[in-house]
């Protein structure tokens, strides 16, 4: 009869006992990990080495089409929590995660889409610093760069661009008013078939490189109550197939005053941004976008804040492509008008909110012949907005 005792030197028993000492030392290393995280948190918390912040965006909106009442829902726009923290003082990190949007891992990438910063920052000296990881692209542009909390309603260009991608930037402050950033990110986090409408076009061979590369120039005048921010863009979307990107905002901010006017144009030999495409049900190309966005916000009072907000914008087809027509296809244009109140003046963080929108979209002659129609669209809001400083 086998020894019992024996048996943990056949091959069955070995891999048995290895399995087990390896989920024992798991756990020993997970309980290790959960106990420096309990001591570090508070520790990093107190000497002001770490940033948790929860970020709020909820609205009770009615909206109508046309001339028809649509409905009235409450809507959680936004729900994110984010760390930012120094590991050393020549290494900092951040994280930003958004619960409110889907969490299926992007296929490039390979992050799920919900995390919006994933980064850590070398700084080599005081004016240079060096980015790696999932991070926010340094288009041109207010409504692009501003806290997103402060946008009721994006403009369709920012609506629809990829705001977060990964890679690598480097950022130069050459002096107190001129900064350059330099990026070299992915153009999306996606491939083809999940990015495009419907893949790439017939024809069309991938790229083996989708990235995009950056140029950023922040700068201040008149003593910063004048403030430019414009960047160029270039972005491989197919095999000898590219899009190119410029935007600029012009920003004057002075006592209770800001006033913006923003300008971006796409134009892209494959619809990254998707907009046409999503109106036709399958992969543009040759399509080019201009938008022009004007803000204004006025704090006629420390707890109130008044702000208006129109936007224009065109899609055009730039090229003759199989069936597609070079010219004018939708004209779109929205306005919006709105009241904030901050009930406590030593948290400018909580606002309460009561907003309007209008938007439209006019298909031109051209448009029409290609079953694109007319629409237009209204909301009333009412909302809050809220960020917690947790640490």
């Amino acid at each position: 009869m086998m020894d019992v005792g024996s048996c943990v030197r056949c091959p069955f028993f070995i891999v048995k006992r290895e399995n087990i000492n390896q989920l024992v030392m798991k756990r020993v290393i997970k309980s290790m990990a959960a106990f420096m995280l309990a001591i570090a948190l508070p520790s990093m918390a107190q000497s002001d080495k770490m940033d948790l912040r929860l970020e709020f965006f909820n609205t009770l909106n009615s909206d109508f089409s046309g001339d028809q009442y649509e409905g009235t829902s409450f809507k959680t726009n936004i729900l994110r929590f984010a760390v930012f923290g120094d590991i050393t003082d020549q290494v900092s990190y951040s994280f930003r995660q958004a619960l409110q949007k889907p969490t299926s891992i992007n296929s490039l990438e390979n992050l799920a889409n919900q995390v919006e910063f994933a980064n850590v920052t070398y700084h080599p000296s005081d004016r240079l610093n060096f980015t790696f990881g999932k991070q926010f692209v340094a288009f041109g542009g207010w409504e692009h760069n501003v806290n997103v909390l402060r946008i009721k309603e994006f403009s369709e260009f920012v609506g629809a661009i990829a705001c977060y991608q990964t890679g690598v930037s480097a950022t130069w402050q050459m002096n107190d008013n001129h900064e350059w950033i330099f990026q070299v990110l992915d153009a999306r986090g996606k491939k083809d078939a999940d990015w495009f409408e419907s893949a790439l076009p017939a024809g069309l061979e991938a790229t083996k490189a989708p990235l995009m590369g950056t140029i950023n120039w922040n700068s201040y005048f008149a003593d910063k109550a004048l403030h430019f921010r414009y960047a160029a863009s270039a972005l491989s979307m197919a095999k000898d197939k590219y899009a190119y990107y410029l935007t600029a905002a012009n920003i004057y901010e002075k006592g209770s005053l800001l006033a913006c006017l923003d300008f971006m144009y796409a134009r892209e030999a494959v619809d990254n941004l998707g907009r046409l495409s999503a109106l036709r049900g399958h992969t543009m190309q040759n399509v080019q976008y201009f938008t022009t966005i004007a803000n204004v916000e006025y704090a006629f009072h420390p707890q109130w804040n008044l702000a208006l907000k129109a936007a224009y914008e065109i899609t055009d087809l730039y090229k003759d492509v199989d069936i597609y027509q070079a010219g004018r296809y939708l004209d779109e244009w929205n306005v919006q008008a709105g009241l904030e109140y901050m009930p406590v003046l030593e948290n400018p963080n909580f606002k309460l909110f009561a907003w309007y929108l209008y938007k439209e979209a006019k298909a031109s002659d051209l448009g029409k012949y290609f079953l694109l129609g007319d629409k237009n669209h209204q909301r009333i809001s009412l909302g809050m907005t809220y960020t917690f400083n947790a640490l």
